[in-house]
């Protein structure tokens, strides 16, 4: 999952660039010396090690693991202990995956501020909303 918004770019334009980034990790990773990505994984646990800046943080973390992640207090320790163990190989075939055209699954949520125009391109299968009331009232929802 990942979020990109931008005040100069439209969806569109933003979507062509994310997915030619995309394209061109694999080779980035496939690319990287042995030195790099020990720096990557590095940075990584660095940044899960990072102490919370305040009550407020704290508290979203032990909210987050108490109610989105099933009470699973040992999170920390176990993603500590995946990345230590993780592989250049392993990343790669995740990213071939996970990411490839051929077996990612995508759902695209594009919103567009009033400046930028709805592209006339649109995609087998996409359904573009204008009026997003027509679009609740129409679709069928099916209790769990």
């Amino acid at each position: 999952t990942y979020i990109i918004q931008s005040g100069s770019y439209s969806a569109d334009a933003i979507s062509r660039k994310a997915d030619a980034f995309i394209e061109t990790l694999g080779e980035v990773i496939t690319k990287m010396t042995d030195d790099d990505f020990a720096q990557v994984k590095n940075a990584i646990k660095e940044k899960l090690l990072e102490k919370p800046k305040s009550i407020a943080e704290k508290a979203n973390i032990f909210y987050d693991l108490t109610f989105e992640k099933a009470k699973d207090f040992n999170r920390l320790e176990e993603n500590l202990a995946a990345l230590e163990s993780v592989s250049k190989e392993d990343v790669l075939a995740l990213y071939k995956k996970a990411m490839s055209k051929e077996t990612r699954k995508v759902v695209e949520l594009r919103l567009y501020a009033a400046e930028h125009k709805v592209s006339e391109e649109v995609a087998e299968g996409v359904e573009v909303v204008t009026i997003p009331k027509a679009f609740r009232e129409k679709r069928e929802y099916r209790k769990k």
